[in-house]
């Protein structure tokens, strides 16, 4: 006869931690009540039966959930595993998974022991050099936005909600992943002096897609739970004003001293008809370009802590962001298939960085003049398909620059390591040799990384008698000469053959047709990089993001010999320059 054991309470609330990405909020779901209709059924079976509908779809539904909790594509990676491997895998996985909750006190944040172990190891060195946790506004700052957010119920009622800061990407136009979350510092103190709540909103993709905020203790919830309020909220700081690309990158100071002031007073200040500052402002501004002024203006608060360069931008970082649970599964097996171990070294190219390269259609550029894979047609056609998204064609003169940046990149960290070794432990060197540590190379270039850790290998492993010389071009031989020569194991993700593609794509249709997962490789590259020993990286500010949120002193910086005049980033890093070595390209080249 027919029964109902289920009796559904929507007002239920979310189990703790729903708020992570990937995770699923709706549990009200589950049983809450037995309730037995009359019927021919004796009573005693009818208990029995509900009790066993009950399990089953509990069981069901529970399992469900889980599985909808990691949008990982496993087929990507099974593939390449056998069977056994797989189940070895997972159990390796959850047994690490189960070990994520050993962590440490650091001047009240929990951090992981075992994710965040190469930050740990600075950070105790750091200790002993003096450094004495993050300045106090920043934690004083903490507390107050904890205490809001507590006090304004998570943010959930769009009808009351604190002053907000908003950094805010509705797609594109935001820059890569440095552009995005390098501001972090910049960010923080225009929330600090504006005491607004500092959230982070974007779409296409979410970054709660990649990133979430921590589930340990001293960190802060960014997450904002109504976006379609922020989509036509007042910017107080235009990322695309005409000085921010001139002044921004040109000469800094006039640009940042002249429009962050004007922000700070939009967002604090009544108008001049009485009217208040409105309660949700954006900042889209790059603040990573501006942190030289930050600096100056730290100091001239009296702040010794200048953020960029010391241990403090990681501990913002961790007590901001922690991998979805998404990407923790993509890492997990990313470094299980690649048996990666520590120590390692990290290293990274970006190889379509704009000022390097542009096609035939930016004649007065001075740049590299290489093919893309989809090469335009027109000066139209020439900005939907800009070699920083559209990848470069590895052959010709494409694949000798992509080659030779990628070998000159891997013999300044093979040199780095070993000297890093020897300083560490002199007495073991002999033994230390004979085990160099695995260098992981990544970058924007996948066919580049490709090739060097596949297809070289594949040539390396080939006989002489069954390779003729003339399948071999001038590429092939100084890289098999070189990957030879080198002690350290090159590895690279074992989905290094998908596209990699650019968080600022151009085309929002590509946007909304893409599966986020596509991204995690590249949040995956930057946190391997955090787990890296050592660091190699050269243009742009990805590699140099990666060394900075560890504070890593063990780093060198290769590629910036490329061309005389060097804009990669802010800063402007000139320390730990990696020499010319026999696979570095000539500017004559150019």
């Amino acid at each position: 006869p027919p029964f109902s054991c289920l009796s559904q309470d929507n007002n239920m609330l979310p189990v703790a931690l729903s708020h992570q990405a990937g995770a699923r909020t709706d549990r009200s779901h589950r049983p809450t009540s037995l309730v037995v209709k009359k019927g021919k059924v004796p009573l005693t079976a009818r208990y029995i039966r509900c009790g066993l509908l009950l399990t089953v779809s509990y069981l069901l539904h529970h399992s469900w959930s889980l599985l909808e909790s990691f949008p990982v594509d496993d087929v990507q990676v099974d593939r390449l595993l056998s069977e056994e491997d797989t189940v070895a895998l997972d159990e390796a996985i959850t047994k690490k998974e189960d070990a994520h909750h050993l962590t440490t006190d650091v001047f009240g944040l929990s951090i992981d022991q075992v994710t965040d172990r190469a930050f740990l190891d600075v950070l105790e060195a750091r200790q002993r050099d003096g450094w004495q946790g993050p300045p106090s506004w920043i934690t004083d700052y903490f507390t107050w936005h904890r205490e809001t957010r507590e006090a304004y119920e998570d943010l959930k009622n769009p009808d009351n909600l604190p002053p907000l800061l908003v950094n805010y990407c509705k797609g594109s136009g935001c820059g890569g992943l440095h552009d995005r979350l390098g501001s972090l510092p910049f960010d923080l103190y225009m929330a600090n002096q504006t005491k607004r709540l500092l959230v982070y909103v974007w779409e296409q993709p979410a970054l709660e897609e990649f990133l979430v905020p921590p589930s340990g203790v001293g960190g802060i919830d960014w997450t904002f739970p109504h976006t379609h309020l922020v989509q036509n909220a007042t910017d107080i700081m235009i990322l695309g004003t005409k000085d921010y690309y001139w002044e921004g990158h040109a000469a800094f100071q006039p640009f940042w001293a002249k429009h962050v002031p004007n922000a700070i007073a939009a967002a604090t200040t009544t108008t001049k008809d009485g009217a208040a500052p409105p309660n949700l402002v954006t900042l889209k501004a790059r603040g990573h370009a501006g942190e030289f002024y930050l600096e100056d203006i730290l100091r001239s608060l009296n702040e010794t802590d200048m953020i960029h360069l010391t241990p403090t931008f990681g501990w913002l970082w961790r007590a901001l962001f922690q991998p979805s649970v998404g990407l923790s599964r993509y890492l997990e097996r990313m470094t299980s298939s690649m048996s990666l171990t520590r120590p390692y070294a990290a290293v990274h190219c970006r190889v379509h960085y704009p000022d390097l390269i542009r096609g035939k259609f930016n004649p007065k550029a001075r740049r590299y003049r290489l093919k893309t894979v989809d090469e335009p047609t027109s000066k139209a056609d020439a900005a939907r398909k800009d070699p920083d998204w559209n990848g470069l064609k590895m052959e010709g003169l494409g694949k000798k620059f992509a080659v030779n940046v990628g070998l000159h990149a891997l013999q300044c960290a093979s040199q780095l390591v070993s000297d890093h070794k020897n300083t560490q432990n002199s007495s073991q060197q002999a033994e230390e040799a004979a085990s160099a540590p695995q260098l992981y190379l990544f970058s924007d270039s996948n066919g580049m990384v490709e090739y060097l850790t596949r297809n070289v290998t594949e040539l390396l492993s080939t006989t002489s008698e069954e390779t003729s010389s003339t399948e071999l071009d001038q590429t092939d031989e100084q890289a098999l000469s070189v990957i030879q020569s080198m002690k350290n194991h090159v590895v690279a993700r074992p989905d290094i053959s998908n596209r990699n593609y650019h968080l600022d794509l151009p085309d929002a249709e590509v946007r909304k047709s893409l599966d986020p997962q596509v991204f995690y490789a590249t949040f995956g590259d930057l946190y391997l990089a955090l787990g890296a020993e050592c660091i190699s990286f050269g243009y742009g500010g990805f590699g140099r993001f990666a060394q900075q949120l560890n504070n890593n002193p063990c780093y060198v910086q290769h590629q910036l010999h490329i061309m005389e005049v060097y804009r990669g980033h802010a800063l402007q890093m000139r320390e730990n320059l990696c020499e010319k070595t026999n696979t570095s390209v000539s500017v004559s080249e150019r």
